[in-house]
């Protein structure tokens, strides 16, 4: 199957409405008419990408070439959305290879809740190392609680910068220590 016959499954569809009307509220719900006239402004129309696509299929289908170690950016550019990385990490909590994650600069697509997503993730005690570099828009009080999570995941590696560094060598040698 070519790269751009890869849909997008229909229960990814649903999740991305609600994900839509949890984040304008105000909006009538996404139908399928909407998807191909206001898709830009509100973001849906980003998983017709061919990358995205095959981003989201690579992880759910366990594809060892790229998701044994996931470098997000080396798949899709780095202009995705809040939306797309909720599903890549939805994605990633059914895949059962990936072991290291580059989620580095990606713009605005990781924020608080995106950072809180990957916390549980983490804890599945699957990802030993993580690159979270270059992420600005995330609060100093979910970087606290992301510090404080660490000791209950296997994250033995992890690279952060900027507001990121609060409290990140101690909580990487309590996770270190635990695990050894």
């Amino acid at each position: 199957m070519s790269s751009a016959n890869i849909a997008v499954p229909a229960k990814t569809t649903k999740r991305i409405r609600a994900t839509s009307s949890r984040i304008y509220p105000h909006r009538a719900p996404i139908t399928t008419a909407d998807l191909g006239s206001s898709k830009r402004e509100i973001g849906i129309g980003i998983f017709e990408r061919t990358d995205v696509k095959n981003l989201l299929s690579r992880i759910e289908n366990n594809d060892k070439d790229y998701t044994i170690v996931l470098k997000v950016k080396d798949q899709v550019s780095s202009d995705i959305n809040t939306l797309v990385m909720d599903e890549i990490i939805k994605a990633m909590h059914r895949n059962k290879v990936c072991q290291a994650a580059y989620v580095q600069n990606l713009g605005s697509a990781i924020q608080d809740s995106q950072v809180e997503a990957l916390i549980e993730l983490l804890k599945r005690k699957c990802i030993w190392a993580l690159n979270i570099g270059e992420t600005y828009h995330v609060s100093t009080n979910m970087w606290e609680r992301f510090c404080d999570a660490l000791p209950d995941t296997n994250v033995t590696h992890l690279y952060v910068s900027g507001k990121s560094n609060l409290r990140v060598p101690h909580a990487i040698k309590s996770t270190y220590t635990t695990i050894f």
